[in-house]
């Protein structure tokens, strides 16, 4: 359920069914973004199904985030940002092997 908070300066409150570090706190160090999320459903979320770090580009193995899916979130379906424990996602970051539907 939406907690109906308004911010300032257009600030997003990062509601998720499932978030791994969205919320950026000094003391939340990197271990939290070794996280792994597979095989996984997020339904009827108020602002994102899943807000999860990237991976980087040249990684085709990886498997952080994985055959997962979210549906009827009023919002999107994902939120993927850049992985503060990645050098390189800076440059370029990746997100893949997601399904969502019935997303606003």
């Amino acid at each position: 359920m939406n907690r109906g908070l308004v911010f300032l300066d257009k600030m997003v409150d990062k509601e998720a069914c499932v978030s791994v570090g969205a919320y950026n706190t000094p003391d939340i160090g990197t271990a939290v973004y070794d996280t792994k999320i597979r095989d996984s459903i997020a339904a009827g979320c108020p602002y994102v199904g899943f807000a999860v770090p990237s991976y980087p580009c040249d990684d085709t193995d990886n498997d952080k985030f994985k055959n997962n899916v979210a549906h009827s979130v009023d919002g999107c379906g994902a939120h993927i940002y850049p992985d503060p424990g990645d050098g390189k996602s800076g440059k370029c970051i990746e997100g893949s092997h997601f399904a969502a539907y019935k997303n606003q």
